[in-house]
């Protein structure tokens, strides 16, 4: 019948687990321990009355087995095995016996610091405060539910238990962090990206002359240069004090219109105040009464008191004309006051935008289907060439937005003056130009653009570019002759100068 066994004693109980004595041991011989036997755990004494006064090595590796056997769990297994090797003497099995004792309980146990916790314990800790702390901001919330349980997991290893399990789940949540995070990276870069094409076409609607239209250009380059908290925080001010300036130029334009309003009518009612009011309708019916007042006066006393009174009436009517006069002019001063606040916040808020580019000084984009439309009136064949700087968006990531303004001014102001009379060019707002070419065949308007081309790959200063060119078909739209000059126009690197569509 199988022993029954203890629950096996922590392994960071260290060598002193080891010789936990059993009830009952007082001689040296063998003892078999039963299970019941091995639940009492022998004081100190019994070990040391069991290893007195043995010289022999046989004897001391039976009282060694003996030792083991009162403990519980494997390690009583291993003691029984070892106790018949001994009264069999077969030291062969014996020291296989204690070989494995020491490659399985032995070598795995760690020592503890002054605490009373093992390495693998704080290490434990550590890595389940990471997790805890981690759960605390980790979105989408399915992985902060993940850090948790591999928390709850690490809590619960104990030293010498498997963590093949616990690996593989943390080589996985580590796969999925990484994931996430490209993610976020991603996204984080195409919203700057959207922001910043918001920004560049808001700024194209603006006068450069605007206050807004500098403060947009203060923000822009923020959103390619590396990112500076001191900047940031500087531009989120300025952009709170321009939000506060346009809700303030609206405030007061509601108010001046609602000024207006009512003063209008109060200057129409200043001219006949006079009459309608009760003072001089009282004044009116005094002096009309007045003949018949004197008439039936009895004494001069009587006389002098109607005078005075009308007097009083007099000067008491004056001073109200006097303070309904003043009243008038500051209603008119205050209305012409209201009328030119209007009028000016009135031509604040409707500012339009120029048909001149403001970076350039080339025709602006909005321009482009009248300058079509005017072209084919003249002159039915047209040419529509696309020419875009090499590099520009390199330039824009690695040097900033202005860089790439920059280059496409040098580039505007070396075209200009090369241009013909009946030629035009524009820019766009992604940084493209585009050019009219009248009245030439589409070899002709391909071999142009390849002379202005190479005149100007001689200038330093001047970037190079790359352009497409082709015929104006009536039965397309400005916006299908772009996408298709954009299509085949060269790649940065080709040796390709003007391609044709």
């Amino acid at each position: 019948m199988p022993e029954q066994r203890t629950s096996t004693p922590p392994l960071r109980a260290g060598l002193h687990g080891l010789f936990r004595p059993r009830a009952g041991s007082t001689d040296a011989a063998p003892v078999a321990v039963n299970g019941h036997e091995r639940v009492v755990q022998a004081s100190r004494e019994m070990l040391e009355r069991r290893f007195a006064g043995l010289n022999h090595p046989e004897a001391l590796l039976l009282a060694f087995a003996d030792g083991l056997a009162g403990l519980g769990g494997e390690l009583a297994d291993m003691g029984l095995r070892l106790q018949a090797a001994c009264n069999e003497s077969d030291w062969s099995r014996s020291g296989r016996l204690l070989r494995q004792l020491l490659d399985k309980y032995i070598r795995t146990i760690e020592t503890g610091n002054g605490c009373g916790h093992t390495s693998g314990e704080r290490l434990r800790d550590l890595s389940v405060n990471l997790l805890d702390n981690m759960a605390l901001s980790l979105q989408p919330a399915s992985l902060a539910e993940q850090a948790e349980l591999l928390a709850d997991g690490l809590r619960q290893w104990q030293p010498g238990l498997p963590l093949e399990t616990l690996e593989q789940e943390l080589r996985l949540f580590d796969q999925q962090l990484q994931h996430n995070g490209h993610a976020a990276q991603e996204q984080r870069t195409l919203l700057l990206s959207l922001f910043a094409l918001l920004l560049d076409n808001i700024s194209q609607l603006l006068s450069p002359d605007s206050w807004l239209y500098a403060e947009l250009q203060t923000v822009m380059p923020l959103l390619d240069a590396p990112h500076d908290p001191a900047q940031l925080q500087q531009a989120l001010q300025s952009l709170r004090q321009a939000s506060y300036r346009q809700g303030m130029l609206q405030q007061g334009l509601e108010q001046a219109s609602s000024a207006l309003e009512h003063f209008t009518p109060q200057l129409a009612g200043c001219w006949s105040e006079f009459g309608l009011g009760a003072g001089g309708e009282q004044y009116l019916d005094r002096v009309r009464a007045l003949p018949q007042a004197l008439g039936q006066a009895r004494n001069g006393n009587d006389l002098v008191g109607l005078l005075n009174t009308l007097v009083k009436d007099t000067v008491q009517l004056q001073q109200q004309f006097s303070q309904l006069q003043s009243q008038y002019q500051q209603t008119e001063q205050a209305l012409e006051q209201a009328r030119a606040r209007l009028q000016e916040l009135d031509a604040q808020a409707r500012q339009r935008p120029s048909g001149t580019d403001a970076l350039t000084g080339l025709a602006a984009e909005g321009q482009l289907d009248a300058l079509v439309a005017t072209q084919l009136a003249q002159m039915p064949v047209l040419n529509l060439g696309l020419i875009a700087i090499q590099g520009l968006q390199q330039c824009h990531r690695l040097l900033g937005r202005k860089a790439g303004q920059q280059l496409q001014q040098q580039l505007a102001s070396a075209l200009q003056p090369l241009l013909h009379a009946d030629e035009q060019l524009l820019r766009l707002s992604e940084g493209l130009f585009v050019m009219l070419l009248p009245g030439a065949s589409l070899l002709a308007a391909q071999d142009r653009l390849m002379s202005l081309r190479r005149e100007l790959a001689s200038h330093v200063q001047v970037p190079r570019w790359r352009a497409s060119v082709m015929r104006w078909h009536t039965a397309l739209s400005v916006d299908q002759h772009l996408d298709r000059l954009e299509a085949v126009l060269p790649s940065d690197g080709s040796e390709a100068g003007v391609e044709l569509v």
